[in-house]
């Protein structure tokens, strides 16, 4: 197994583990210079904000924003080693699942769309899908289709910098984004009525 660190905050130089970076369920954790960058930007909303991460692995994004002042994030993943990694690295840093943080096992589209009926919203929502397939593109139009972003809320996908992304979109659009080689960061917000559908150009 690899070891990363969290990058800042209460929990900064902390260690995580990785998992494995072999095979077809690897696990790809964010690299630190880019959840550096990441955060830095995200900082103005970070402070008590309501956090979805979608695709956890680690859990790794999640656990940046607790550290840097995240009042409660919920981690999202299929796949049964990346939720017990999840778990094991919550454990290692003392957080408590009951008031800080909840973990579920859930393939991310069909999460989203269960918290929506729920009418569970998020002040940020992390995605950091697998860069072969096209599970970015169905996050964005998931996103799109089950509005779960609180009023001023940022969703954030990590992805490939050569996948072409849904184009136009009705309640959520792309603002910004951010290129580290071969890695992308497209950063979308809600729609307002008065705006009118948005095209994915930046």
């Amino acid at each position: 197994m690899g070891v990363l660190r969290v990058v800042a905050g209460r929990w900064r130089g902390r260690h995580l583990m990785a998992g494995s970076g072999r095979g077809q369920t690897a696990i790809r954790p964010t690299a630190d210079r880019v959840r550096t960058s990441l955060f830095d930007k995200l900082m103005p909303i970070l402070s008590g904000a309501r956090v979805l991460d979608l695709c956890a692995g680690t859990g790794a994004l999640g656990i940046e924003a607790l550290s840097r002042g995240a009042a409660h994030v919920t981690f999202v993943d299929r796949s049964a080693p990346a939720i017990r990694l999840i778990e094991g690295n919550l454990e290692s840093l003392g957080i408590r699942r009951s008031d800080e943080v909840e973990v579920r096992r859930d393939e991310a589209v069909h999460a989203v769309a269960a918290m929506a009926r729920q009418g569970e919203t998020f002040d940020l929502v992390l995605a950091d899908p697998p860069y072969a397939g096209e599970v970015a593109q169905a996050i964005v139009l998931a996103m799109d289709d089950h509005p779960i972003l609180a009023e001023d809320g940022w969703f954030l996908l990590e992805h490939d910098r050569r996948i072409t992304l849904p184009k136009t979109l009705r309640t959520i659009g792309p603002f910004d984004q951010r290129q580290y080689g071969d890695t992308c960061l497209t950063f979308y917000r809600e729609s307002r009525d008065e705006d009118g559908p948005l095209s994915g150009d930046l």
